[in-house]
Formats: C-alpha cells, sequence, structure tokens
C-alpha cells in the first residue's frame, strides 16, 4: 500500500486544485414580491377543503383572522387551543399558500388575540335575553312596556 506524500508543497498543490474545483457561491436573488391580492379567495377554499372530512378544523380555519405582509403570513386565532391545532398543521398550511401564491420564500405565523369575539352559543332564556339584547336595545322597552318576564 502506497501512500501519499505528506510534504507542504503536496498540500498546497491539492489545496490550489480543490479550490478551483469548488463552485463558487453567489447570493441568492432577493425573493420576489408576493402578490398577495387572492389570498382570500385562496384561504377560503383552502379551508373549504376540511369542511366534511374536518368541521374543527374548517371552524378554526374560517374563524382566523388573516393578514398579510411582505412574505409573511399573520393568523391570528381567539385561543391557546386553537394556536396548538394550527401549529401542528402549520407545515400543511405553508406548503399549500407556498404552492397556491407561487412564493417559496413565504413564512407563516400564528399568533393568539383574546379580544376576538368567540361566537357564543346560547341556551338558557335569560342568556338568549342578553344575547338578543345585544342586537337591539329596544328590546328592553318593549318587553318593559308589556310588563313582560323572562321564564327560567
Amino acid at each position: 500500500m502506497r501512500r501519499a506524500p505528506l510534504s507542504i508543497k503536496h498540500i498546497q498543490k491539492n489545496l490550489a486544485s480543490l479550490q478551483q474545483a469548488a463552485p463558487t457561491v453567489t447570493a441568492a436573488a432577493p425573493a420576489r414580491p408576493i402578490d398577495f391580492s387572492e389570498l382570500p379567495a385562496i384561504w377560503n377554499a383552502y379551508a373549504d377543503s376540511f369542511q366534511t372530512k374536518s368541521p374543527g378544523k374548517y371552524d378554526i380555519l374560517k374563524h382566523a383572522q388573516i393578514k398579510a405582509e411582505d412574505h409573511t403570513v399573520e393568523l391570528t386565532v381567539g385561543n391557546a387551543v386553537q394556536a396548538d391545532m394550527l401549529e401542528e398543521a402549520k407545515a400543511d398550511i405553508c406548503a399549500a399558500l407556498r404552492d397556491a401564491l407561487h412564493a417559496d420564500a413565504l413564512s407563516l405565523n400564528i399568533r393568539i388575540d383574546e379580544q376576538i369575539k368567540q361566537d357564543i352559543k346560547v341556551y338558557t332564556a335569560n342568556e338568549k335575553y342578553k344575547s338578543m339584547l345585544e342586537q337591539n336595545a329596544e328590546l328592553r322597552n318593549f318587553k318593559d312596556a308589556l310588563q313582560l318576564d323572562i321564564e327560567l
């Protein structure tokens, strides 16, 4: 078995040949601006695809607030449970948006805003009355004028 010489001259020669053979690295071209004009339609179509196969996910996607800026799409949901569900699906969501928008540089952020009003289902007569009052304050005057009571 023959060994290669370990002289400095030999090492410099091999280093020079390796440097010549190495491809030159150039800076990546800056990402082109993303046209977000179609984002609402794309987002609705994506959410609709879950309507029958995953109603819970569909509901979260439909009610998430979506905002886009630069190369980032931000989804805002009302609580941590919804955010966790979206975090689990983040790779799939991001891939679908990148494909639909033809934007490889797109990133996705998920934010929680507990101020987002959730649809509250009303069950009791008192809850129904309060919900109706929020929609029309004149209902109280009508109730008082007719001397009506809420049946519990």
